[in-house]
This record gives structure tokens, sequence and C-alpha cells, in this order.
């Protein structure tokens, strides 16, 4: 009877144990989870930041083609100056 009452112990024990190891997982998975939407919000963060840094460089080309149009322009403008006072 003893050892009866000793192995339903240390299986009463090993239930509580398992119990404990269950809910730890449990709250482990849901950090893991947490960390994840928190990691896929950032990353939507920066691919938003991306886009328009990228919006920005474009726009900057543009501006930059078109600096360099009008000083050619200018240029042209100023060798036919120059000609026609000569």
């Amino acid at each position: 009877m003893l050892r009866q009452q000793n192995e339903t112990q240390q299986v009463a024990t090993a239930m509580t144990q398992m119990s404990a190891t269950w809910q730890e997982m449990a709250r482990n998975a849901a950090n893991a989870s947490q960390a994840a939407l928190e990691a896929d919000t950032q990353a939507q963060a920066g691919h938003r930041v991306v886009n328009e840094t990228v919006d920005t460089i474009n726009a900057l080309a543009e501006e930059v083609g078109s600096t360099a149009d009008v000083i050619q322009r200018l240029k042209g403008d100023s060798l036919l100056r120059r000609k026609s006072t000569r």
C-alpha cells in the first residue's frame, strides 16, 4: 500500500511539473508571437521608408536632369552672344 501511495505521489508530482512546463511553453509561444508581430511592423515601416527614399531620389534625379538642360541652354546662349558680339 505504501508503495502505491509513493507511486501515486510521484505521478501527481510529475503531472504538476508537466503542467508548469506547458504553461511556460505557452507563455514563451505568446512572447515569440508578439515579437514576430513587432518585427513585422518594423519591417513594414522600413519598407515604407525605403520606398519614400527611392521616390525622393527619383525626384532629385529629375531635378538634376532639368538643371543640366538649363545649364546647356545657358551655355549655348552664351556662345551665341559671344559670336554675335565679335
